[in-house]
Parts: structure tokens; C-alpha cells; sequence
């Protein structure tokens, strides 16, 4: 039996004097807007929209009804923290009445296409051992995440021995890429946070895995 997505609380929000990640207490229930203009607690608007798209229903506002996904991935559009400043208006897209558009990819599958791109141009350009392969780390204001590819050594994190040596080209590559996706994902809504991200190439060492 398929369940309803969470309920919408009526507690106030909060509006941050500072970076979020340095106010304790509060960052939970945050004041969060949706490409829609529209204003809830960022816990409770994710948890609805993510409980949306898990039931298989398009996720809404729950105020106007309008559909907040990325049309690429059909992840859920969960907006971004009502800035803390007056004249930090002017980073928030227009709405979508007012000609504002939703990005096709939320961040983190748009970063994994780039990513994916980036991993196939090493690997072409590296010569490695046996049992070495290429990863990528990408650091999201400080939470690294790691990337491998999918057929050498699982999921679990890589033991990273040295960053790779790379071409002139392949690290102007880079560069661009973050710079893009940046830029992407400001100038529309989306769903995450590039401000901080940093895309690093390193070397490996994996196990063989052995077939059944």
C-alpha cells in the first residue's frame, strides 16, 4: 500500500545571520524557497519532495502545485536556503513565473557526467601497473566524494596512493569543467551546492575481482 509523503509542519524557519553549517540548532528547519517562489523548513520540504519521488508521484509544491524536478534525472528540485542578507536577493533565480528554469540534472548527477568524461581522458592518457587505476576526488566544501571506475575495485573507497601526473590539457579541462558546472547551476535552481568544489585526478591500487 503506497504511503503519503510527510506532512508539512507550521513551525517557524529560520533565516541564518551566517553560513549555515556554523549555526547549530537551526540548520534543520531553515527557511528554504522553491523555484516556485513559495517557502518552507528545509528539513520538511526535502522530506516531502524526496517522499514524493519515492512513491512514484511527481514531487509539488504543496502550496501551489507546481512540479519541481530536474526533467534529466527526475530527481526532485528541493531549492536553495533563503539568502541571509538583503542584497544577497539578487543570487536567487527568478521564479519560475517570472521565466526562471530548473536545471535538467541536479548537481550530483551532473557532476558524475562530467566526472565520468574526466575519468575516460585520464585513463587514456595515463600509463599505469598492474592493479592501478585512476580516480577521481571531488570536494563539496570539504565532504570529499570519491569516483571510480565501476569495474575496478568496487564500491568501497579507494586506497589512493599519489595524484596523477596530469597533461597541461587534461587539467585545463578541469578547470573549465568546475567553472561550467559552477556557473550552471547559480544562474538557474538546483539542488546542491558546487560553491566550494574542487575535481582532483589520483592514482589507485585495487584488488582483482574474480569471477564466479
Amino acid at each position: 500500500m503506497s504511503q503519503e509523503p510527510p506532512k508539512i509542519c507550521f513551525d517557524s524557519t529560520a533565516i541564518a545571520k551566517g553560513p549555515y553549517s556554523e549555526i547549530h540548532g537551526i540548520r534543520d528547519h531553515r527557511a528554504t524557497i522553491l523555484p516556485c517562489g513559495h517557502i518552507f523548513g528545509d528539513r520538511c520540504i526535502a522530506q516531502y519532495l524526496n517522499g514524493c519521488e519515492g512513491e512514484g508521484l511527481d514531487p509539488t509544491c504543496p502550496a501551489c502545485r507546481t512540479k519541481l524536478e530536474h526533467e534529466k534525472c527526475v530527481h526532485a528540485c528541493l531549492g536553495m536556503p533563503v539568502p541571509s542578507r538583503q542584497t544577497l536577493i539578487c543570487t536567487v533565480p527568478p521564479t519560475l513565473s517570472e521565466g526562471g528554469k530548473i536545471t535538467g540534472l541536479c548537481c550530483v548527477c551532473d557532476l558524475k557526467d562530467v566526472v565520468k568524461f574526466l575519468l575516460e581522458e585520464a585513463l587514456l592518457e595515463a600509463i599505469l601497473p598492474v592493479n592501478r587505476s585512476i580516480c577521481v576526488r571531488a570536494d563539496l566544501s570539504g565532504d570529499p566524494v570519491w569516483f571510480k571506475p565501476h569495474d575496478k575495485g568496487g564500491d568501497e573507497e579507494p586506497d589512493v596512493e599519489e595524484v596523477f601526473d596530469k597533461s597541461w590539457e587534461l587539467q585545463q579541462f578541469i578547470d573549465m569543467s568546475v567553472r561550467r558546472l559552477k556557473a550552471k547551476h547559480l544562474r538557474k535552481w538546483s539542488t546542491g551546492n558546487l560553491t566550494g568544489l574542487k575535481l582532483e585526478a589520483h592514482v589507485y591500487k585495487y584488488e582483482e575481482q574474480e569471477e564466479d
